[in-house]
């Protein structure tokens, strides 16, 4: 209106620690309100003078975005809300890249989050609109989704996108227009005490999106904004993920939204790569990294899941330990402590047991007394964009164990010795050469530690059931013991004595606990409790009665030995060379001829072994989907939903290593 206001007055009253109240006794704050809070503060004459008070309520927004919590109190549209964060956000960016807030920090990752939200918002409004242009078939709220895109083609999207936001406001006007009479007869979206309707607030939504022109000017330069473009290392993938079955027909902006969407997530992992596991060799700049977070994005977008950036975010860094811990059991336990396999496996007894003791400490870290690796509280939890540390008693913000890898027999990059492991001193200080045993013991139990415990005492875990946590732990006990049974298995392999268990009863147990599909599903039943229970209330047992929950355990068996056998598959080449056990190896697949039996096997003979591992694999998805099928006759729907992302992101993972082997040579770590 051109006039000033004096935003005093609204500070004093409704301004609080992390968010602004819509009135007195509120007990959940609103999503709209401090959306309107957010714009009216962008369009005063001094933005910088109310920075504090605009970051607070971008930090408010993104972080309800990110754990999936946006539907307001006064609407029942999820677009609604989207539509006002949507309108707010773009106010932000165009704020601060105009330099107009006043802040002493930099503010580079919280926008970097910002936009990731708006990337998440214009895919899951694109991906909501129905055949005839609508979104719910409802005109207000196909007027909300047009002035959401509508404010979104500001920003500097690749051209795909735009195009895609294009047609798809051009088809909600069309169908607003085609339905312009009945403008007036409003749905009953709003709230108070019961639902009601507005026909002066359903004519002008309906107005202002048929009327909308898109951006009146690009917000920035497309070289200026780093969302804009998919970086070479993320789009190389894209010919391997348009060849997997979900993404064949998957729209082009979708997987370029994936790419986009992906890159920050990719820079954080890599940032938090030595948060538990050392670096071990070339480990750092890995393909793996840049796999992961396009895995479980694509994935979501693709198929739909709804699941939430904070859960996505969460089961990254749970797939990127996997990989390290791997690599770790068979890099250092496995090459350094092959003679002291049974204590290894008294310290994975002894960390499951009490994950927060650690009895061993690296220097630099905190001195006795102080406890290691627990979350100090719900809010410091860590995220993508690396605005907010996570926080660690007595850590200062570091590693989740108390310190960075800094002893002297650390992993170091480029290291001449073996396996990248510097040369350490023995006991008595002298220079051996390798680690001594003691300290590489004292190392390891730091080191699994540290992982039990991030597993262990997350929030979300430690909100779930109690019959969940207790599966939670004996599933990591056994993906953790199943590398040391695996290292035994391989030392038998190369001394050339048979495996000492049926193929059956190995890939179902050892083989598939190894995979680490099986404890990584019960973390992720974890999450999907975490999120819908609040700090201190009961939680609700989303899997209610003894055979629901046999049945979730079936699937997961099934689709873990799938996951194995996939991986076998795959890896027979690279398995042979390092005499690694495979499926290939079991006397059941030495075929009916006498010459199969030999050891050296011809080549048509492993590959007649490796197409029946795929008749195999076959077998066990039968099972998988009528376990599925029952399961879905058990389970709410929108539990369903987003537990079936986990069974879509292990099927993409199988699919690539029957395209190509994913796992590192043990040559590459070196």
């Amino acid at each position: 209106m051109g006039r000033d206001i004096d935003f005093e007055p609204m500070l004093a009253e409704f301004e609080r620690s992390t968010y602004f109240i819509t009135y007195y006794g509120e007990r959940n704050a609103s999503i709209s309100a401090n959306c309107n809070v957010l714009a009216a503060l962008l369009q005063s004459g001094n933005v910088a003078k109310y920075t504090s008070q605009i970051l607070k309520c971008a930090e408010f927004l993104n972080n309800a975005w990110r754990s999936g919590n946006v539907q307001d109190k006064w609407n029942i549209s999820k677009n609604y809300s989207m539509m006002l964060l949507t309108q707010a956000f773009v106010q932000l960016l165009r704020a601060w890249k105009l330099k107009q807030l006043d802040s002493d920090t930099d503010l580079e990752a919280l926008m970097q989050s910002v936009r990731a939200t708006l990337l998440d918002v214009y895919v899951q409004t694109v991906q909501h609109q129905h055949e005839d242009g609508s979104w719910s078939s409802m005109r207000e709220v196909t007027a909300y989704a047009i002035l959401t895109l509508s404010s979104l083609v500001e920003l500097p999207w690749k051209d795909s996108i735009r195009a895609t936001a294009a047609a798809s406001i051009a088809k909600g006007k069309s169908y607003l227009l085609k339905h312009q009479n009945l403008w007036a007869e409003a749905e009953y979206l709003w709230i108070e005490k019961v639902a009601y309707s507005s026909s002066n607030l359903s004519n002008a939504y309906c107005l202002a999106a048929v009327e909308a022109s898109g951006p009146r000017e690009r917000l920035v330069n497309d070289d200026e904004m780093a969302f804009a473009k998919s970086s070479a290392h993320i789009a190389k993938y894209t010919g391997l993920f348009k060849a997997l079955k979900p993404f064949q027909n998957c729209p082009e902006w979708k997987l370029e939204a994936s790419m986009m969407q992906s890159q920050p997530f990719v820079a954080n992992l890599k940032s938090r790569q030595t948060r538990i596991f050392p670096e071990m060799g070339k480990m750092k700049s890995h393909k793996y990294m840049d796999m992961i977070p396009l895995t479980w994005i694509g994935c979501n977008h693709v198929r739909d899941h709804g699941v939430s950036s904070k859960m996505l975010w969460e089961m990254m860094m749970i797939s990127m330990l996997n990989y390290q811990a791997d690599v770790y059991m068979e890099m250092v336990v496995g090459d350094k402590l092959d003679g002291s396999l049974a204590e290894v496996r008294r310290i994975i007894d002894r960390a499951i047991k009490s994950p927060t003791r650690v009895s061993g400490k690296r220097k630099g870290e905190q001195k006795d007394g102080q406890q290691n690796g627990s979350v100090s509280d719900e809010t410091n939890e860590t995220n993508p964009y690396g605005h907010k540390r996570a926080k660690m008693n007595g850590s200062n913000g570091t590693h989740i164990n108390g310190g960075p890898v800094t002893d002297a027999c650390q992993f170091e990059s480029g290291s001449s010795h073996t396996n990248g492991i510097k040369e350490c001193t023995s006991d008595n200080g002298t220079s051996n050469g390798t680690m001594p045993s003691k300290g590489v013991l004292a190392e390891v139990e730091v080191t699994i530690n540290a992982f039990t415990t991030y597993v262990l005492t997350h929030p979300s875990v430690i909100r779930s059931p109690s019959y969940l946590q207790r599966w939670l732990a004996q599933s990591l006990h056994a993906f953790l013991d199943a590398h040391i049974t695996q290292i035994e298995d391989c030392k038998l392999l190369s001394d050339g004595e048979l495996p000492k268990e049926t193929y059956y009863n190995w890939v179902h147990t050892t083989s598939s606990n190894h995979t680490s599909c099986p404890y990584s599903f019960v973390f992720y039943l974890c999450l999907l409790h975490g999120t819908r229970t609040g700090i201190g209330k009961t939680p609700v047992d989303l899997f209610p009665g003894a055979k629901t929950k046999y049945m979730l355990e079936d699937a997961c068996r099934h689709l873990a030995t799938i996951c194995r056998q996939h991986n076998d598959f795959g890896s027979v080449e690279r398995d042979k060379e390092e005499a690694n056990l495979n499926s290939v190896d079991f006397p059941e697949f030495d075929g009916t001829q006498e010459s199969d039996k030999d050891a050296h096997r011809s080549d048509s003979a492993v590959e007649q072994a490796k197409k029946e591992v795929l008749v195999i694999a076959k077998y066990e998805r039968k099972f998988l989907d009528l376990s599925l099928a029952e399961l879905r006759k058990n389970v709410k729907q929108d539990v369903m939903r987003e537990l079936m992302l986990l069974f879509h992101v292990t099927d993409i993972y199988g699919e690539i290593y029957l395209a190509r082997d994913m796992s590192p040579s043990r040559s590459s770590l070196q």
